[in-house]
């Protein structure tokens, strides 16, 4: 059977396409235009599109490829995003805001994320990556139950709670770039007195596992060396959390750093201080373009802060 022919007037590229296969794009193409959507857009699509886009989609090394083309360098700051909560509600409020925003003389709107309605004992651990840790306490027999989830905002993504077993005091989240494993490290304190420091690893056969014991603890009377806060900073690039050591509210003495990779502690020294530096309020570890830094207010005027260039290096400290 003959097919109609295509009347005149028409233009001749729809002549060429009932002689010509379609063109195909390549792999390598395909995979950089769904690189360009936003990740909102790609959650919505993922379902709709055929297998074989739906696979890539779903890969771990495009989602990696995506972060790191949304986190490039922008020199506008529109970009970037900050996570906060706040207590400040009947019950706590995670939202983000832009960092350009912080900037403008008048900062726009928090863009709320998430109320969490119902859970009142909701923090937040850490985040990486684009993916924040939250905690909460789940009421079982009168009692509450501390569970610890990933939750990513962009997609809206939520893994299943993670029961911790008893309080921890200390803690952290982070990132094993070799093994590409989200770790969750704890030290768990049980009504009977014992402690635990554990780690959990995020996947779909992932336990706890107890490593070797924490060196400090935030309070021990045994021991004139204490944490400054209970959670540990974490550096990308460097897959280790921190932890500031005083041995006072105005004298902090080191870093003690965990490996994620190697589940190993070490400790950093820090750069001296000027002998006339009086400290008003608590040191602060943070980020600062991708390195480690500390930073502390001095003569209730002035902010001091140093930068580690190189990661582990004491001599590396400089003034940014």
């Amino acid at each position: 059977m003959k097919s109609a022919p295509i009347p005149e007037g028409w233009p001749e590229l729809l002549r060429c396409t009932t002689t010509k296969p379609p063109p195909i794009l390549l792999d390598e193409l395909i995979a950089e235009i769904l690189l360009r959507i936003p990740a909102r857009s790609l959650v919505r699509l993922r379902n709709s599109v055929c297998s074989s886009w739906r696979t890539l989609i779903s890969s771990s090394q495009f989602a990696k490829d995506h972060l790191r083309r949304s986190m490039a360098v922008d020199p506008a700051l529109t970009h970037p995003r900050i996570a906060y909560y706040s207590f400040w509600h009947s019950y706590p409020t995670i939202g983000v805001f832009s960092v350009r925003s912080v900037f403008e003389n008048r900062p726009h709107e928090p863009t709320k994320v998430v109320g969490y309605e119902g859970r009142r004992h909701l923090r937040m651990i850490g985040s990486c990556n684009g993916l924040l840790c939250l905690h909460d306490k789940q009421r079982e027999d009168g009692l509450l139950s501390p569970r610890a989830m990933l939750w990513n905002p962009c997609t809206g993504f939520t893994s299943q709670p993670l029961e911790i077993g008893g309080i921890f005091s200390v803690y952290g989240f982070g990132y094993d770039h070799v093994n590409d494993k989200y770790k969750l490290f704890v030290i768990v304190e049980k009504k009977s007195g014992e402690s635990f420091t554990r780690i959990f690893t995020f996947g779909p056969k992932s336990t706890w596992r107890t490593i070797q014991d924490f060196p400090y603890r935030l309070h021990d009377p045994n021991n004139k060396t204490i944490l400054l806060a209970p959670v540990g900073l974490f550096v990308s690039g460097t897959g280790t959390l921190n932890w500031l050591l005083c041995s006072s509210r105005t004298s902090f003495v080191a870093v003690l750093s965990l490996d994620l990779v190697k589940e190993t502690y070490s400790q950093i020294s820090l750069p001296s201080r000027d002998s006339d530096d009086s400290l008003r309020v608590f040191p602060q570890l943070a980020t600062l373009r991708g390195c480690l830094a500390v930073c502390y207010e001095t003569k209730k005027t002035h902010w001091t802060l140093w930068m580690m260039k190189e990661y582990g290096v004491p001599q590396s400290w400089i003034w940014p």
